[in-house]
């Protein structure tokens, strides 16, 4: 992509700087060893990357991705002999080989920001039969029907859980519902980086606007895997797939795994049956295939019409300040609810609350307190005596959260519980009426 190209002042000093690293970089035993003579070289790469890469890339991004560019050309130099390579790199790949390993990594970081396809399975959720329901251009739901179904994705068995057990490489799983994310910067393979945080954020949001419209819900059946499902199951984590749409070699795709309350969590989770039948007025203004024994298709098109208020959401850009502040609480709400510490959870909540339903300027603590409160009580009381109540509940919620963040108490105590799901619920129900405004507006 042009516009990632590196100012030709830019590429003279970093190539400069590879070709000091690369000349006194060793290989023992066919590991690559950077030797401390170069450390000032592989600061000053870095310095220089990092002005022009700095959104995706920090520090151990960036000494990754030279490490990884020298190790997959030494690789393709030796030719399977490489676990007994041990010398001196310059003698191995010669001058040429250095002049051509340089330009790779200046060509690979003007490649960044990179375009990646990140899948996070559902494990509980059966899919209901149709291939592709795209939600906006870059989050769709994914089902495999057929074998032939997103073939082109393989990830190798050293980084793959859930798999055949004969397969070389994992893919997704047939008739599971896996939501899709189009992400774009780097990703080392971890859930820091940046391609993977972005692609992360998002699953939050349509993962908790999914369970809010009621198309997901908990569940306490466990997961059935077949025989080519047993491995990997064992830790029964949903799986991530990361394909980067750059590259044909699939040994570049691999899985990471998410927290493990996150996917806890996130494998109780189930489709919602009842609510992919249609309304009255859906029998009435939409046309089904057969409104007496829905077709998927038909499933389908329920499925977007209930997620028709967070779609608004989920197109607008994560910049706009108007809609930052719901996108932030939704993600405190994701977080609460899946947190097994039910102190952690209750503060992750009242963040959630201030994020959507607070002001950037800092304000006295009581100032805020009662601000919360009247902006709480309005958005949800129908009636005064509704909005009477919610306000004195929290006021109540946030003494509570005070004395938890200045060390008066260090956990609810059990009539303090029920704040937890008073502040997961209050927090819910302002979410879905912001996001029900942005559709009005």
């Amino acid at each position: 992509m042009a516009q990632n190209n590196l100012h030709i002042e830019a590429k003279k000093v970093l190539k400069q700087s590879f070709k000091n690293i690369l000349s006194y970089c060793k290989v023992i035993e066919g590991l690559i060893s950077f030797d401390e003579k170069t450390d000032e070289e592989i600061d000053k790469y870095i310095s220089e990357a990092k002005k022009h890469k700095n959104t995706w890339l920090g520090y151990r991004e960036l000494y990754g991705i030279l490490y990884n560019q020298v190790s997959d050309y030494l690789s393709e130099h030796v030719k399977g002999k490489r676990w007994e390579t041990s010398d001196d790199l310059k003698n191995i790949i010669n001058a040429e080989g250095i002049e051509n390993l340089s330009d790779k990594i200046i060509a690979y970081l003007e490649s960044i920001p990179r375009k990646y396809f990140v899948y996070f399975e559902l494990p509980s959720v059966k899919g209901i039969g149709v291939k592709e329901i795209n939600l906006t251009d870059d989050i769709s739901f994914i089902e495999k029907l057929n074998e032939n179904d997103f073939s082109e994705i393989k990830i190798p068995a050293s980084g793959v859980g859930r798999m055949g057990l004969f397969d070389l490489y994992g893919s997704i799983r047939k008739e599971q519902l896996y939501i899709r994310i189009q992400t774009d910067g780097y990703t080392d393979g971890t859930l820091d980086s940046s391609a993977i945080k972005k692609a992360y954020s998002r699953f939050k949001q349509v993962f908790l606007l999914a369970k809010l419209s009621k198309v997901l819900i908990e569940t306490k059946e466990t997961v059935t895997l077949g025989l080519g499902q047993v491995i990997g199951s064992y830790f029964n984590n949903p799986q991530v797939f990361v394909v980067d749409a750059m590259e044909s070699n699939a040994e570049k795709n691999y899985s990471i795994s998410l927290p493990k309350v996150v996917s806890d969590y996130v494998s109780k989770i189930s489709i919602n049956e009842n609510i992919l039948k249609p309304n009255e007025y859906e029998l009435f203004v939409e046309k089904f295939e057969d409104k007496d024994a829905l077709t998927p298709n038909d499933k389908a098109k329920i499925l977007k019409n209930r997620f028709q208020h967070a779609v608004k959401l989920l197109q607008t850009s994560d910049e706009d300040e108007n809609v930052k502040p719901i996108k932030t609480a939704i993600e405190w709400a994701f977080d609460s609810l899946t947190n097994d510490n039910e102190t952690v959870a209750f503060i992750q909540a009242c963040i959630g609350l201030e994020a959507i339903l607070g002001d950037e300027e800092e304000e006295p603590q009581k100032s805020l307190q009662n601000k919360l409160a009247d902006r709480c009580a309005y958005l949800l009381g129908k009636k005064f005596s509704e909005r009477k109540k919610i306000k004195e509940n929290l006021v109540k919620l946030y003494n509570t959260r005070s004395k938890l963040i200045h060390g008066r108490k260090a956990e609810l105590d059990e009539e303090q519980r029920g704040f937890l799901k008073f502040s997961q619920s209050i927090l819910s129900g302002i979410i879905w009426k912001e996001i029900s405004y942005i559709e009005n507006s």
